[in-house]
């Protein structure tokens, strides 16, 4: 006894407990490879060392493989008359989190352990000391009937540094597949065998369901995020509007979000670099960091000692969600962040509202580098308008949009924003209101049909002509898009001579006609 107040430790919830028990994942792992690492871990904990490492990068399922290898161990050692041991999580509230002390650890008998020091590791001063230190301690746990399993980083741990430190690690090297995760978890957690279609990878079968949801989980997918997602499936109705529930939910990331706005509070050059990630995710990094620098009117950096000081921007980019492959970053692999976070932004900063759009107006022109994402980039403002339910968002991003540029591919861009948000139930109506109100030409409300009027679903159809050029009719939905809207409307040049007189694409710099368009506002004919 060292007279220091030990370590307090929780029995592992019932619920992990569930999972290893009732729907763990073994086999191989998303490419084929065999899982192992839970069964190797635990023959080492029967063994005479009593400990075993879980090494790993984050994203592997080091704490449920840890769970899993703890409850093989306490069957292998268990009897009937005796019970099995005691399984529980050692809360690592070290008062020198810099320092910790392996003699305030717990050591009650027939008990097994798990610590976690995954995101903490890293910061030790003398991580080789404690890790020696775990290794005596594991020898008295095995005397009692106990063992310890800690979960440490990839490199974290000290393996170099002698035998016994070597001994102990388990590399978590194979991805589990999180389709078959989220299929086990359905099946066996929560007992709905018939919702493993909505998560099973392959053709989408919109008349049956099958793998509309798939496209929610990628390999950069977290076990933490698969079990999440069926967690939901399991909550929300057998139908297809559940589903949707289901996505609308599982792609809301403002808790991770608003972690990252507060931890940035006063580094307004990190938390510039996920809004730039938003628009330019996949460009390289420093392309991303010179688009942040330009929405805060800021130049490079020239004084080398602030260059040199500070981390990395591999670890802010990292910090603030982005996922760094090589020279790019990107937040596509988790879908829905990139909303969130300008979700968040245009909420929580409303004075940001002109000065972003025309940054975005400034990345998306011709030769900016976000020239080829204005599609993906207005999908996620027209989200963000209906999100909001605020008509004035989609007045911003018309004024936006309208940047002079009369391509075909601009101008059906301009189509997919105003009319997506004009079928959103609870925004439609006054976008459609604002479609009538610009488009004041008799000539537009013909009942009849049209090539160049654009279709809009309510209970009457309305038909109004743009003032952006010639539409066609409403098309049938993509299967392939990841909110499943109806496709937008494409944009088609008038022929030559036609006759309805003034329905070609009109100049988008020119003058307006009187009482056709409104008088405010950059759009004009």
């Amino acid at each position: 006894m060292t007279g220091k107040q030990l370590l307090s430790a929780a029995d592992i919830s019932d619920a992990e407990l569930q999972v290893v028990r009732t729907a763990w994942v073994g086999g191989v792992g998303s490419q084929g490879e065999p899982l192992t690492a839970a069964a190797e871990a635990a023959a080492l904990l029967i063994g005479e060392g009593a400990l075993a490492v879980i090494a790993g990068a984050p994203g592997f399922g080091k704490r449920t493989t840890g769970i899993r290898a703890l409850r093989e161990a306490a069957k292998a050692v268990g009897t009937v008359s005796d019970g099995l041991p005691s399984l529980v999580e050692i809360s690592p509230d070290w008062s020198d989190p810099a320092v910790p002390d392996v003699s305030v650890l717990p050591d009650e008998p027939g008990t097994g352990y798990l610590l976690d020091v995954a995101a903490e590791i890293g910061s030790w001063k003398d991580p080789r000391k404690f890790a020696v230190g775990l290794v005596s301690y594991a020898e008295d746990l095995r005397h009692n009937g106990s063992f310890l399993v800690v979960v440490a980083d990839k490199s974290g741990w000290p393996e170099d540094e002698s035998g016994a430190l070597a001994r102990a690690v388990i590399r978590a090297a194979v991805e589990p597949s999180t389709h078959q995760v989220a299929i086990s978890h359905l099946r066996q957690v929560h007992r709905l065998p018939d919702r493993i279609h909505w998560v099973t990878p392959g053709p989408r079968d919109v008349s049956s369901s099958r793998g509309n949801l798939a496209d929610l989980l990628t390999e950069s997918s977290s076990p933490a995020d698969t079990d999440r997602l069926a967690g939901i499936l399991a909550k929300v109705e057998a139908s297809p509007k559940g589903q949707e529930a289901a996505r609308a939910s599982f792609q809301k990331w403002r808790p991770q979000v608003a972690d990252v706005f507060d931890r940035t509070q006063h580094k307004a050059d990190d938390r510039a670099l996920p809004i730039a990630s938003v628009s330019l995710g996949g460009e390289e990094a420093l392309t991303i960091q010179g688009a942040a620098r330009d929405l805060l009117g800021e130049e490079p950096e020239k004084d080398v000692r602030t260059i040199l000081t500070g981390p990395d921007l591999t670890t802010r980019l990292k910090g603030v969600g982005a996922q760094v492959n090589g020279r790019r970053a990107t937040l596509d692999h988790k879908p829905g962040y990139a909303r969130s976070v300008l979700l968040h932004l245009w909420r929580q900063r409303v004075d940001i509202h002109t000065p972003l759009l025309t940054w975005l107006n400034e990345l998306t022109a011709p030769k900016g580098p976000s020239a080829t994402r204005l599609a993906p980039i207005s999908d996620l403002l027209v989200d963000l308008a209906i999100a909001e339910n605020d008509i004035r968002v989609i007045d911003k991003v018309r004024a936006w949009i309208d940047n002079g540029n009369s391509a075909d591919e601009h101008l059906e861009l301009i189509a997919r924003v105003l009319a997506t948000a004009a079928e959103a139930d609870g925004l439609g109506p006054a976008v459609r209101s604002r479609l009538l109100t610009w488009s004041q030409d008799p000539r537009s409300l013909s009942p009849g049909p049209s090539p160049w009027s654009v279709r809009l679903p309510s209970p009457t159809t309305i038909r109004a002509r743009p003032w952006y050029g010639c539409v066609t009719s409403w098309p049938a939905p993509i299967a392939t898009r990841p909110s499943r809207r109806p496709r937008p409307p494409c944009l088609r040049s008038p022929p030559a001579s036609t006759s309805s007189p003034g329905c070609g694409r009109p100049s988008l710099g020119g003058p307006r006609r009187a009482g056709t368009w409104p008088a405010t506002g950059r759009f004009s004919h």
